[in-house]
């Protein structure tokens, strides 16, 4: 079992076959291609708690390399390249276990396409219908969806991700396996106590299910989420439990000011 979802990326191309595809040509400025670093580096950091197997196409990836090595030359020696190689450095090159096949004819807008992302995905989804798959937009297409088909009788309709935001509610929907709550007699109290050396805190009962706050949860490890209780008004702090292919976790609630969640996590949870 795959306990991974599937994340490609896509690049602009310097040569692109359609006029939907944006043009490498795109980041020849240099602030736009500062963006594009920080954006995506924002975009990896957003979902870095999640399990998923990240892809790109060696070949377009080799391209965008040659167009930073460029742009370094005038502005920052290696910088730019050294920065867009260390964001890539977790994906892999789809290309080194190519699923696609030479004879089959994808098609996108009634176009053929042939030896692309697309038709990897397309395929890969064809050949495992039970994974998750997803494209991470990256300055590639406008549309927030695509659907392909393959021989005219096979079609998969794919999620275009294109800011930070889609990706985690992507992710919230999608992740495998999903978060899992589960109650536990420690946090059935009505109120804070210590006992056995150690403070102790309830999970109240609220209007808004716990399970549901998990899905959303954020943190810093995957050992320990946070969540906001907009019901109670309060934080929820969910620990993670080492149960054998489950993605579990128990919880209970803390006060607003609970130095338990640090101020970064408290800001995003509380003005998100």
């Amino acid at each position: 079992m795959n306990n991974k979802v599937n994340l490609f990326i896509l690049i602009p191309e310097s040569n692109p076959k359609f006029n939907w595809i944006c043009n490498l040509d795109i980041l020849i400025d240099e602030t736009n291609a500062i963006t594009y670093l920080k954006n995506l580096e924002l975009y990896k950091k957003s979902i870095n708690l999640e399990n998923y197997n990240g892809y790109y196409d060696e070949n377009s990836f080799l391209e965008l390399v040659n167009h930073f090595e460029i742009l370094d030359d005038y502005f920052y020696p290696n910088k730019l390249k050294r920065k867009l190689i260390s964001l890539y450095q977790d994906f892999s090159d789809w290309r080194g276990n190519k699923k696609q096949i030479s004879e089959n004819i994808y098609q996108i807008f009634n176009q053929n396409i042939e030896n692309h992302t697309l038709c990897e995905i397309s395929q890969r989804k064809h050949n495992v219908s039970d994974e998750n798959f997803a494209l991470l937009n990256h300055i590639f297409i406008n549309n927030n969806h695509i659907e392909i088909t393959i021989n005219q009788e096979h079609s998969n309709t794919f999620e275009i991700l294109s800011d930070e935001s889609q990706l985690i509610n992507w992710f919230t929907e999608n992740r495998i396996p999903q978060r899992k709550f589960q109650a536990i007699q420690k946090h059935d109290i009505r109120k804070p106590l210590f006992r056995n050396g150690e403070w102790r805190y309830p999970l109240y009962r609220s209007s808004i299910n716990p399970q549901d706050i998990l899905k959303t949860a954020i943190g810093l490890t995957k050992k320990e989420l946070f969540g906001y209780d907009s019901n109670k008004k309060m934080f929820i702090v969910f620990k993670y439990e080492n149960v054998e292919h489950e993605n579990q976790y128990h919880g209970y609630h803390v006060e607003l000011d609970s130095d338990e969640v640090n101020s970064v996590i408290k800001n995003k949870l509380l003005y998100k």
